[in-house]
């Protein structure tokens, strides 16, 4: 076996100001940023006062983005955000992105420069793993994430990694989702339990920053400690215009030692649907095919990137939403919004009798656009699990933008192969 670390240990041992740190071996890092949203963090204030804490242990490196309760529907909503706004003054939080100058934390934050290669963030919300995408080491606290707001650190055990080889280039009509389904259906969850995943390889460097974060993101799924890719020019010209901060990026050693090995020819790929109750239930699309929908949404921190709205333009471009399918299209940030406007894509989304909402969170997790018992929906969110977007007794099937665009024209799950000219 290598002595090597790989760039999980790299990164981590950075954050306790050691040369390495071992596979197994139980630390407590200093993060760059810890990042919350805005629902959650009045309770979580609650919590922390009761342990008899009266600050923030780094209230200069704590991020609040409002994206889930937006826009607000309820008085009780209302005042869970007056509450937020309260706190963000009474504990001097310097970083506060709010309704209007924000977009989904997961894309918006390497937007505004925050995350940045070589960095280790905290984050409340599982679907942080976006961040890997940059060559920073994203790390989730749930439970603990009062804990963290308290002292500023937590333990976490250093992860073994699973490397992931990507050759090749994405063939027409397969989107980033799809390669993202397969690698969740082909990795047993068991595997990838607590482990680190890695991207690696030429196909790596034919992805745009926003499909890495997806690809990234989409690992949260498998039950992974985090997903990272080392960065590149890409990544380089992405982060340099936007950084808040300078940042030394860092790289595994060749002779570093991994868990797994898998190789995937991206050329080989398919369009690819993962069925209910679960993301890593993924099947190839042909054998869903022809299944009626009764709704379809683009959104989430898995999609409603730029790339994404073009794709699923490409689809609606000179064509009509099914009369009885309606589709939502979420941008994932104000920035990608505005950008769509310019680029035709919200004409050409109007035009197709498609709704349109600012970015948000709200319908992923079913506090919009519910869903009723025997309704089958099709989307690009994190989840299917039942219950999610409303009814215990509806279906929900995870899906690349082209796919849910172009089955919410048919009225039916479709290839949209079959509509591309």
């Amino acid at each position: 076996m290598g002595k090597g670390q790989t760039l999980a240990q790299k990164i981590l041992a950075r954050h306790v100001d050691r040369e390495r740190v071992e596979i197994g071996e139980v630390i407590f890092p200093k993060f760059d940023f810890y990042i919350c949203q805005e629902m959650p963090f009045p309770e979580f204030w609650k919590e922390t006062e009761s342990m008899g804490v009266t600050e923030l242990a780094n209230p200069d490196r704590m991020i609040i983005v409002a994206d889930h309760e937006v826009p607000v529907l309820s008085m009780k909503g209302r005042n869970r955000w007056t509450r937020t706004l309260e706190l963000i003054d009474q504990l001097r939080i310097k970083h506060v992105f709010k309704p209007g100058n924000a977009g989904i934390q997961h894309l918006l934050l390497p937007e505004k420069g925050f995350i940045l290669p070589g960095h280790l963030t905290c984050s409340f919300d599982v679907h942080a793993l976006n961040f890997g995408a940059l060559g920073c080491y994203p790390f989730t606290a749930v439970y603990e994430f009062p804990a963290v707001m308290a002292t500023g650190t937590i333990w976490l055990t250093v992860p073994e990694t699973i490397l992931v080889h990507l050759d090749g280039k994405l063939p027409y009509g397969c989107g980033i989702r799809d390669l993202a389904l397969c690698v969740i259906g082909m990795i047993d969850a068991k595997m990838a339990d607590s482990r680190a995943i890695q991207f690696t390889g030429s196909g790596v460097s034919e992805l745009s920053v926003n499909e890495r974060m997806i690809l990234c993101g989409v690992m949260t799924e498998l039950g992974v400690e985090t997903t990272l890719i080392e960065p590149d020019e890409k990544v380089f010209d992405y982060v340099e215009k936007v950084a808040v901060e300078p940042f030394v990026p860092l790289y595994g050693d060749k002779d570093a030692s991994y868990a797994a090995e898998y190789h995937i020819d991206l050329g080989e790929l398919e369009p690819m649907i993962a069925k209910p109750p679960n993301p890593d239930n993924v099947v190839p699309l042909h054998e869903v095919a022809g299944l009626n929908i009764n709704s379809a949404y683009i959104g989430s921190c898995q999609s409603g990137t730029i790339e994404e709205l073009r794709a699923a333009a490409e689809i609606l471009k000179g064509r009509k939403v099914h009369p009885d399918v309606p589709l939502l299209i979420v941008p994932s940030t104000q920035e990608t919004y505005r950008q769509a406007a310019e680029e035709g894509l919200v004409e050409v989304f109007a035009a197709a009798n498609a709704m349109m909402l600012g970015p948000t969170c709200s319908p992923c997790f079913g506090m919009v656009f519910q869903m009723e018992k025997g309704e089958v929906r099709i989307t690009t969110a994190t989840r299917n699990d039942r219950g999610r977007m409303g009814s215990l007794e509806s279906d929900i099937y995870l899906a690349g933008a082209s796919v849910v665009a172009a089955s919410a024209v048919m009225g039916k799950v479709t290839d949209p192969q079959e509509l591309m000219v």
